[in-house]
């Protein structure tokens, strides 16, 4: 989207200094390594039981596909659709706030914000390609409690610039579109 395109979305006063996407290579990133090994598991069960109900004959067999799907996305397939998701995912930085707009097919488009402000929790990651610059936090509940994902700008070429530009955003200062 162009800065014309935000418009709309744009409070009273409120400019866009940058705009940019993450970046869609391929990283191999491990966020939860126990889903990629319960992935494993379940790759090599599953591939053993089709075999084993294969040798029975029939079809019997194919119920384990689900099984096998489920296995490749979280052994390894999760890599690929961080890689489409960022193919579909635009970021936005105002003199006020954070946006990430996303279009997914079947989902359709979406917009959220953040207020970048003093109390704004800044924090920057620095990779070896890309950076992450992570603004916000939401907490996320699991059967054995809760954690705090973190929500921001993944995959950015120029993360340290823009890091720059949100610091002088939450002490007040005056910032210019990059």
């Amino acid at each position: 989207m162009s800065g014309q395109g935000w418009d709309s979305y744009l409070n009273p006063g409120e400019k866009v200094l940058w705009q940019g996407q993450p970046s869609s290579k391929l990283r191999l990133q491990f966020k939860h390594p126990m889903h990629h090994v319960m992935g494993l598991i379940f790759v090599v069960f599953s591939v053993f039981w089709m075999t084993q109900a294969a040798a029975a004959g029939g079809l019997f067999w194919m119920f384990g596909l689900i099984f096998l799907v489920i296995g490749l996305f979280n052994a390894g397939g999760v890599f690929f659709w961080r890689a489409y998701a960022a193919k579909v995912t635009w970021y936005s930085l105002t003199n006020q706030r954070a946006l990430i707009a996303t279009d997914f097919p079947l989902i359709g488009r979406q917009l959220r914000s953040w207020p970048i402000n003093a109390q704004s929790p800044l924090s920057f990651k620095q990779g070896t390609a890309v950076s992450d610059l992570y603004f916000a936090s939401q907490r996320v509940r699991t059967k054995n409690g809760s954690y705090m994902r973190p929500i921001g700008f993944e995959g950015l070429t120029e993360g340290a610039q823009l890091y720059q530009t949100m610091l002088k955003i939450q002490r007040g200062e005056d910032v210019h579109a990059l």
